[in-house]
């Protein structure tokens, strides 16, 4: 999932909340006005990857991907044995159809609970810190984690 940091110039992805370069149309703006941005995003998949491992090496898992390129890569590098499955959305596809429905939903829902993820909204994150620490209690929240 991708969202930004303060403005749309700033994105962010996040696998574990980490900040990404400059990119579409407004990349040469970004640069100008905030400068040179350090790509945390490939190290925040890596981590991903590396704590899935255990579960990946059950030849009954499946690991679905949307299509994004550096995916097949890492899967071939970290987990060689893991079966790796890109789906590709078909249009007007219902929910049975649709693999990649449960992902979504869970995206769905993160902009819809979490005020600064809103699409559209005054209310932004302002740093990358923030956010990951707004999605760890968002997580507990959810899987009903015993907070102190």
């Amino acid at each position: 999932m991708e969202t930004f940091e303060h403005t749309r110039m700033k994105p962010v992805t996040i696998a574990i909340a980490a900040p990404m370069y400059y990119k579409s149309r407004n990349a040469p703006k970004a640069q100008e006005k905030y400068g040179d941005r350090e790509d945390l995003s490939q190290g925040a998949r890596i981590d991903v990857v590396e704590s899935i491992k255990k579960a990946a090496s059950n030849p009954r898992i499946r690991i679905l991907t949307d299509g994004k390129r550096s995916y097949g890569n890492l899967f071939t590098k970290i987990l060689p044995e893991s079966r790796h499955e890109v789906i590709v959305r078909e249009q007007n596809s219902g929910t049975n159809l649709d693999k990649m429905f449960s992902l979504n939903h869970t995206c769905a829902r993160l902009r819809h609970d979490m005020s600064r993820m809103a699409r559209r909204s005054w209310v932004t994150t302002k740093t990358v810190d923030g956010l990951q620490e707004h999605l760890d209690l968002y997580i507990a929240y959810w899987n009903e984690y015993e907070l102190c």
